[in-house]
């Protein structure tokens, strides 16, 4: 039987999906002292990627909606009701007018918003949110986002 990939093999594509692949691999590995049950919770939205015009229709009406970012950690903490990720491409990603305007939405309601370039930024986020140590040293810009990279900072947050 082969071994499971690395989350560091799992990212070396190099593209957002790679990246939060690895991430989910990671989350026990890499967050030891996280009760397993509260890891469970974590979970992927379904809003991006390329798909037929019906299965886009199909998502759509179940209440996919554009913009959403990739993860939710759905535990209150720190002050925040959730915490949602972004996953961008190292060095190109950007958000889009949706994701700029979800996340805002999000922030105004109470959650907390990362964004990302790769699976060891999520991971640091999401320990600092889970455990309450040194999620203010990751504040990088205004609202309560997270930017980890500031290659990814569109100019309506900062």
């Amino acid at each position: 039987m082969a071994s499971a990939l690395t989350p560091a093999q799992l990212a070396s594509a190099g593209t957002e999906h790679a990246h939060q692949r690895a991430y989910f691999a990671a989350l026990r590995s890499e967050l030891p002292d996280i009760e397993p049950a509260r890891l469970d919770l974590i979970y992927a939205i379904p809003n991006g990627g390329q798909r037929s015009a019906s299965t886009a229709a199909k998502l759509k009406a179940e209440g996919v909606k554009a913009g959403t970012p990739d993860v939710c950690v759905p535990i209150p903490s720190c002050g925040y009701g959730a915490l949602y990720i972004e996953f961008k491409k190292p060095n190109v990603g950007k958000l889009s007018a949706d994701q700029i305007a979800k996340i805002e939405r999000l922030l105004h309601v109470g959650n907390l918003c990362a964004v990302v370039e790769d699976w060891q930024a999520a991971i640091t986020v999401t320990r600092a949110y889970l455990t309450h140590h040194g999620l203010e040293s990751l504040h990088s810009r205004p609202f309560g986002v997270i930017w980890l990279v500031s290659s990814v900072c569109p100019p309506s947050l900062v």
